[in-house]
């Protein structure tokens, strides 16, 4: 997929503030850089036309050259959790708890993967995931002793697509098929080599299981959420997905 960046500014305000006498400074994160536009003289003039006008604690992230296909490096790093315990289980980060002037946090509050089932082939040893590297801002609602709900709630931020594939040994990433657009849909492994899943425009795609290079891709009437099942009749290789109200059904191998 094909990014230019452009530039990005999260601000989070401190809504108790203007009740201090010394206020805390608002929070925010200038990412810049990559395509083609002169962010170098534009993310000094926008840092000083903040301080002028702003008590500000400014972050910038300026890196990608004039490339297109840069990877900005926050995005993929994420930073809710210190690490893990001796148990494998994840150590809460409380720096990246809600906060009244906000946290920034990846990823969002859907999660790096959610509900959209994965599929696990045998023969190549991944488990392909409908995934999303995501960032936003986390906000407190209600900072008092007896919240309702959660109190809280994140905002704005970033968000990619892709289809995953992970070595279930290593828990390594072996490929990435990255979408256009924002999607997460179930995922359908065959013993051809092939995987089937939804795309970002409403279509059903299939991809090399191998690799992530994708093969084919049928327009359908709407998005595609739930998981392709595959099943045999009569001689016959079908694959059938739901997409809105309507069930579609391809034949794989039909009879010349």
């Amino acid at each position: 997929m094909k990014t230019a960046f452009s530039a990005l500014l999260f601000i989070a305000v401190a809504t108790a503030a203007s009740a201090q006498a010394n206020p805390k400074p608002l929070k925010a994160l200038l990412i810049t850089g990559g395509c083609c536009h002169d962010y170098e003289k534009q993310k000094k003039i926008l840092q000083e036309g903040l301080a002028k006008r702003l008590n500000a604690e400014i972050t910038i992230v300026h890196e990608g050259g004039t490339s297109t296909k840069h990877k900005v490096s926050i995005y993929s790093d994420p930073n809710w959790a210190r690490g893990y315990d001796a148990n494998g289980q994840p150590i809460p980060n409380p720096a990246k708890d809600p906060q009244i002037d906000g946290a920034l946090v990846t990823p969002n509050q859907g999660g790096a993967t959610n509900w959209p089932p994965p599929s696990f082939s045998p023969q190549t040893g991944l488990m392909y995931v409908s995934a999303g590297q995501t960032y936003s801002v986390y906000y407190i609602y209600d900072p008092g002793d007896n919240p309702q709900g959660w109190g809280g709630t994140d905002r704005g931020g970033y968000s990619e697509s892709m289809l995953q594939a992970i070595d279930y040994k290593t828990g390594k990433v072996r490929w990435s098929h990255k979408w256009e657009g924002n999607i997460r849909a179930g995922v359908l492994s065959t013993a051809g080599n092939v995987v089937f899943t939804g795309g970002p425009s409403n279509d059903l795609v299939a991809l090399n299981a191998t690799t992530g290079a994708a093969l084919w891709q049928a327009r359908l009437n709407s998005a595609v959420a739930n998981g392709p099942i595959t099943y045999e009749l009569d001689g016959l290789q079908y694959v059938l997905v739901g997409a809105g109200d309507t069930l579609w059904t391809f034949v794989m191998n039909e009879k010349r």
